[in-house]
């Protein structure tokens, strides 16, 4: 007699195959029975897949506006592993909407990604009302334009177990812009300086004085911050380079929440002739962008 599986009672007149929505076959010399399971397969060109591939220009654009100063900056990733790939794989879920037509125009959204992954303590920063304050403690340090390296340096390694002297910190600075065609740019700036005991250059001739204050006991910006995205970072070059793992401060909410909204998803969508089954493929060179048939 068959022994009959998922209740299904099917005669039974061959000695393998699928009549209807039920599968049968032959093991041991009995008849098995089973209901066909009517699978959906996933489609490739899901909602979900379609916004991650269409975030990887935007990131892909970030990265060749600063690979000259994020070179270096991700000391975790895998010895097989690019700067590049580790830069795209930390911020997988991160990115905005461009249109083909937009990223042919050169179109620039920066939006907090992580741009470093290191070994050192994160430099904690918290934005408010635009301005940054760090948990690097600089003691009763009065910074002004007399103010030199060699004081600042004590300043930090008296006050910060975490730093060194002849460590560095830097200051990432990238401005959202729009241009007279309406496109939006970024303008970026690395600025560091270096804690050298008892050196007597001014500490403004480095770097930013907007940047580089003593707010409350603490280092942070004074004035209000422009649009775009910041950063500190810190760095030390003994035994091997290292540095702090930093998310990028967002100081740009307006234009990112309109390069994600759902109006501008499906406008970048529909740029790639998205219903005929194209989709944007990031390549592991930095160069490569593509759109591909699937």
């Amino acid at each position: 007699m068959a022994k009959s599986f998922n209740k299904s009672n099917v005669a039974i007149t061959q000695q393998s195959g699928k009549v209807g929505n039920v599968r049968f076959y032959q093991r041991g010399g009995e008849t098995y029975v089973r209901s066909a399971h009517n699978a959906l397969k996933t489609n490739p060109r899901s909602d979900l897949q379609m916004r991650q591939r269409l975030q990887f220009a935007s990131r892909a654009v970030l990265w060749r506006v600063m690979k000259g100063n994020l070179a270096h900056g991700f000391t975790q990733k895998a010895a097989t592993q690019s700067d590049y790939n580790a830069f795209m794989k930390l911020n997988d879920e991160r990115g905005v909407y461009l249109t083909k037509a937009q990223k042919a125009k050169g179109a620039q959204i920066i939006f907090p990604v992580q741009i470093s992954d290191g070994t050192l303590d994160s430099i904690d920063t918290m934005l408010t009302r635009g301005q940054l304050k760090t948990n690097i403690a600089l003691g009763t340090l009065v910074i002004d334009a007399n103010t030199t390296v060699g004081e600042f340096a004590n300043a930090v390694v008296g006050n910060n177990d975490d730093f060194e002297y002849d460590d560095m910190i830097v200051f990432v600075s990238i401005v959202q812009t729009i241009n007279g065609e309406g496109i939006p740019k970024i303008k970026s700036e690395f600025s560091d300086i270096k804690l050298k005991k008892g050196s007597s250059r001014k500490v403004f001739n480095l770097v930013p004085a907007n940047a580089f204050q003593n707010g409350e006991g603490y280092l942070g910006t004074t004035t209000e911050l422009p649009t775009g995205c910041f950063a500190y970072l810190h760095t030390r070059n003994k035994p091997q380079f290292q540095v702090s793992s930093q998310t990028l401060v967002n100081n740009n909410a307006e234009l990112i929440a309109q390069y994600t909204s759902d109006e501008q998803y499906q406008l970048a969508r529909d740029s790639y002739g998205s219903a005929k089954g194209f989709f944007l493929s990031q390549g592991s060179d930095p160069t490569v962008d593509e759109i591909t048939k699937k």
